[in-house]
């Protein structure tokens, strides 16, 4: 299951649009639960969010200034 993969899809900025909040994307990752997500790995997934926050805290994107 891609249950990884679209959290962090839709919580990361791209060119092409800006990153969902927390709250927006678990809502819609609970809303698709047993529709696009198997149950078993939604509940997992839930299971061990704050670690799974603490991680992308860790790892976080980091945008540098760049002077020209």
């Amino acid at each position: 299951e891609p249950v990884a993969d679209v959290f962090d899809a839709l919580m990361s900025e791209r060119p092409y649009k800006t990153a969902w909040t927390v709250e927006k994307t678990l809502d819609y990752m609970r809303e698709q639960r047993a529709r696009h997500f198997d149950p078993n790995c939604i509940d997992a997934f839930f299971n061990q969010l704050d670690n799974i926050m603490a991680i992308r805290h860790r790892f976080a994107d980091r945008v540098e200034s760049v002077s020209i």
